[in-house]
């Protein structure tokens, strides 16, 4: 079940293109059972849901993690990539595309001054804009980056 944010269906069809040429390859990614994305009325809203077959494995806590898990993270990272070469990006949104509205969008919260009050009188800190806005702009600049690639978010979430 996916959230019911702008455009996710067709985040839904990318990220499904993306893990199934994955899984083509032999890495081990999830796989849709039917290409259909299925939209059900709740009511919060319209959701959209994909049926996967199942991967075996479980999830290991942050705190559980050994310096071999993150060894073995980063080789399959990198397999991913090596994989991932030979995929078409076509029509999946760059990386700067997807988070700059919503870097633009935590600008302007963190801007309003009841937020920044706020959080200095709640939490001790202030937010660091001028960091948003280095990251805003190092996202412009990497468009221009060749030979980009796509990168498969649920494997980062995972």
């Amino acid at each position: 079940m996916y959230k019911k944010e702008p455009e996710i269906e067709q985040r839904i069809i990318n990220a499904n293109a993306v893990s199934n040429f994955l899984a083509s390859k032999g890495f081990p990614a999830r796989t849709t059972v039917d290409s259909r994305i299925v939209q059900i009325n709740t009511p919060s809203g319209n959701r959209f849901a994909s049926l996967y077959g199942y991967l075996p494995g479980s999830t290991i806590p942050w705190e559980g993690y050994t310096q071999d898990h993150i060894k073995l993270l980063g080789k399959a990272m990198s397999d991913m990539h090596s994989h991932l070469q030979d995929f078409e990006v076509g029509a999946i949104p760059l990386f700067g595309d997807e988070f700059t509205p919503i870097l633009e969008r935590m600008e302007r919260y963190f801007t309003l001054k009841d937020v920044q009050m706020a959080m200095l009188h709640k939490l001790g800190v202030q937010c660091p804009l001028a960091s948003i806005r280095a990251m805003r702009k190092l996202l412009k600049e990497l468009r221009n980056v060749k030979d980009q690639q796509v990168l498969h978010m649920d494997f980062v979430r995972g």
